[in-house]
């Protein structure tokens, strides 16, 4: 039976830069990679040959490409803004990003990026809901003949102004409607938003196309007061099969790591095989 497996993130390792990145978690032991794009892999600094060798890097290295995510930068990509030409630009640099993640060889685009997906001030839910859904549709149907998936990345109440819980992400890709939507969900933000994380995953089943990892401190797993154990279990009785991916900043709104880079990463890598290891020993 097909099991999840570990993936980690860039984020931490940003100041190395992608390829360097991706030695490091190869080092590790990590299945695969995902690439925080706005940081280490944005599209004007990865060139059609850049793209084919750090392809191959990783296929050397034994290293799959989940994916990528921090897809939008921060500032002047805002695809609920007044502004049209703003709103395209956001649009149009996921689309960008979406070429990369399927040039690599890899199956979801997260969107989280907060900087680019929060509510304006004071905009009518009639105005920016819309808005909302349509961007989405648009990278639904441009990624859908790519291989690429779409999801909205699940991000608690200090961070995000919508989208904030697995009900809330439920609700709109049902009104999006859209095959190729899904949802990120993140173990830190789950510790802050969710109740019962058995019965919010269970809720979104097959809607999760992919997972972040971190502990209630924003550390590796290991290091702060979450159990992951139930939190697996649940993903595992609805049928996830996809990546964990271990997603670590350096520093997190001001916030350091315990630690160097590696020796979180490897925590994280330790604490998730071994509740892994438990619970695909469970009885079925």
């Amino acid at each position: 039976m097909p099991r999840m497996r570990l993936c980690a993130n860039t984020s931490c390792l940003a100041p190395r830069g992608a390829e360097a990145a991706v030695r490091t978690i190869a080092e590790l032991g990590y299945a695969a990679v995902e690439f925080l794009v706005t940081s280490t892999l944005m599209p004007q600094d990865a060139p059609p040959a850049r793209r084919r060798a750090l392809r191959t890097l990783c296929r050397d290295l034994g290293l799959a490409i989940a994916g990528t995510n921090g897809v939008l930068p921060a500032s002047g990509h805002n695809i609920l803004v007044e502004s049209e030409r703003e709103r395209r630009r956001g649009i149009d640099q996921v689309m960008r990003v979406i070429d990369i993640c399927a040039e690599l060889g890899g199956h979801v685009v997260t969107v989280g990026s907060t900087g680019a997906r929060n509510i304006p001030d004071g905009m009518a839910r009639d105005v920016w809901y819309p808005r909302a859904l349509a961007a989405y549709r648009q990278w639904g149907d441009y990624a859908e003949p790519r291989g690429v998936r779409v999801t909205v990345e699940i991000i608690n109440r200090y961070e995000a102004n919508w989208g904030r819980s697995i009900a809330e992400g439920l609700a709109f890709l049902e009104a999006a409607g859209h095959p190729n939507l899904g949802l990120t969900v993140d173990t830190f933000h789950m510790s802050l938003e969710e109740g019962r994380f058995a019965e919010a995953i269970a809720g979104a089943g097959a809607h999760i196309l992919h997972v972040h990892t971190a502990d209630s401190n924003r550390q590796a797993p290991g290091a702060g007061n979450l159990a992951f154990r139930p939190l697996l279990r649940a993903l595992r009785d609805t049928g996830y099969r996809g990546y964990l991916s271990l997603e670590l900043f350096d520093p997190w709104y001001g916030i350091k790591l315990q630690s160097t880079p590696e020796r979180a990463l490897q925590l994280g890598h330790i604490t998730l095989q071994r509740e892994l290891a438990a619970i695909y020993a469970e009885p079925a």
